[in-house]
């Protein structure tokens, strides 16, 4: 006979309920000063020190043992901080008398919460997202629907604003081809020039589409069918990496032709109210839905502006739900890409952790934050990235 028997319990300095509450805790984080110096030994102690606010704050311990025939086979621990480690101030740093260890010695405050609020406060920032003009292979299929492959784009941009947690911008101007050799012919490749576009117009993702058939079956019972097939494509603004892509597709009989763009203009309310209206119309919505949940799965990432001895100018502010007081880790870029020649694929940076930064101002479209040490130095481009 197998039993299981699964304890959970509640630890730490304060005990919380379902709300959050913030706390003023001091905690101290270790590391090893290894081959990489004294620099990354601190970020590496501060890490640690953030860690052990959080534990301090809260912690939840879940045990698990498992018993066969009255014997233990296996008895696990594990500790999981709950909270928001924020306005981190660094009160002492030290290394110990053999010169092998960094110590920290920092002051926060920590916003414990429950994992339905840990989860809610993840999701709190507002992601910007550039949305460019659809590909159309098949130029025919689209002869009565003017525009299509703009107009498609600038309705997600719309609905995507509606949408709590984005802030999207028309990039339709913008057209990105599925074709390696046009971008490779230049000396670019796609991811490239997706972490160029980003980094232009200040987004976290750049969303591409295609629309792959908006074509016409005609049958031997004299009905025809017109089809409607669109796909989008998520690309993470920092790498240029495809994250994902989404098809929706859907088919719906076809009376008389509409007369566009005279009577009827494409994805206006006279044709959204139409049966091919109606189809696209369902399909942008779930296009949105499944965008929606890969973005917000993803951390929360901004780039730094420009830095002014310890203040750091990031692209992201009032209109992302950035707060004063809120706590974002700093990583500095590479600043030679990692590129396969072989397969001309661009990975994007590598990144190292660098410091902590407290926001200590808001404006709509950035927000400054400042560093605790003189030591380290950010430059734009690098990434700030929401802590916990």
């Amino acid at each position: 006979m197998k039993l299981v028997i699964v304890v959970g319990v509640i630890i730490g300095v304060y005990l919380f309920s379902a709300t959050s509450i913030a706390a003023l805790v001091q905690a101290q984080g270790n590391a090893v000063i290894g081959d990489e110096g004294r620099v990354n030994a601190r970020q590496s102690a501060m890490q640690d020190a953030m860690r052990q606010a959080a534990i301090q704050a809260g912690a939840r311990v879940q045990s698990t043992t498992e018993t066969f025939n009255s014997v233990v086979t296996i008895d696990n621990v594990r500790v999981r901080a709950i909270g928001v480690v924020r306005e981190v101030v660094v009160l002492d740093e030290w290394v110990d008398d053999d010169n092998d260890t960094y110590h920290v010695l920092i002051r926060a405050n920590v916003i414990a919460a429950d994992s339905g609020m840990e989860e809610k406060n993840n999701h709190r920032y507002g992601y910007k997202v550039a949305v460019t003009q659809f590909q159309v292979p098949d130029r025919l299929q689209i002869h009565d629907l003017p525009n299509i492959e703009i107009l498609l784009a600038q309705e997600i941009v719309r609905r995507l604003q509606i949408n709590e947690g984005f802030y999207a911008i028309d990039a339709s101007q913008y057209l990105l081809s599925d074709s390696m050799g046009s971008y490779t012919a230049l000396g670019y490749t796609p991811e490239q020039i997706i972490v160029d576009m980003a980094a232009r117009l200040g987004v976290q993702f750049v969303i591409s589409g295609l629309i792959k058939d908006f074509g016409v079956t005609r049958h031997l019972s004299f009905f025809e069918l017109r089809h409607a097939e669109i796909e989008i494509f998520i690309h993470d603004g920092v790498s240029g990496a495809l994250i994902s892509r989404h098809q929706m597709n859907g088919s719906t009989l076809q009376g008389e032709p509409f007369q566009f763009p005279v009577s009827t203009p494409v994805l206006a309310d006279k044709f959204f109210a139409s049966p091919i209206g109606k189809e696209i119309h369902r399909m942008i919505n779930g296009l949105i839905v499944e965008a929606a949940k890969t973005m917000k799965a993803l951390p929360f990432v901004a780039r730094v502006l420009q830095t002014r001895g310890k203040k750091v100018y990031f692209d992201v502010g009032a209109t992302s739900r950035i707060q004063v007081g809120d706590v974002f880790m700093a990583f500095k870029l590479d600043e030679e890409a990692l590129f396969n020649p072989l397969r001309q694929q661009f990975f994007g940076f590598s990144e190292s952790p660098a410091t902590s930064v407290v926001v200590k101002q808001v404006q709509p479209l950035f927000a400054m934050a400042e560093v605790e040490t003189d030591n380290i130095k950010l430059a734009p481009g690098d990434i700030v990235r929401f802590s916990w």
